[in-house]
């Protein structure tokens, strides 16, 4: 499919996928509509995605954990080999790099 980037929100699931010759696609919700805090908590994150990255939670107590912490959502870039997480003001509140 060629997709160099994506992103997935937390309100519903559902993922945008972007790639070359503006190529875009979104997949369904999976889920039933969480309601994202209008403001961030990014200390809570950190331990949420520790958390979540040492097998603690599950996906969907991770998304829950995301909509408590206000974050809104998540992308991937495909050639930085990037995840940010964003707020609901656009706001980067934490860039990981994806192990190769």
């Amino acid at each position: 499919m060629g997709v160099t980037y994506y992103e997935t929100f937390v309100s519903d699931g559902h993922t945008d996928y972007y790639g070359v010759n503006d190529y875009k696609t979104s997949s369904s919700a999976k889920y039933d509509t969480l309601q994202v805090v209008d403001i961030s908590n990014i200390e809570q994150f950190k331990i949420d995605i520790k958390a979540h990255q040492q097998g603690k939670t599950d996906y969907q107590t991770f998304c829950n954990d995301c909509a408590k912490a206000g974050l809104e959502k998540w992308a991937v870039c495909m050639e930085k080999m990037t995840c940010t997480y964003f707020d609901k003001g656009g706001n980067e509140i934490l860039v990981e790099q994806i192990l190769q």
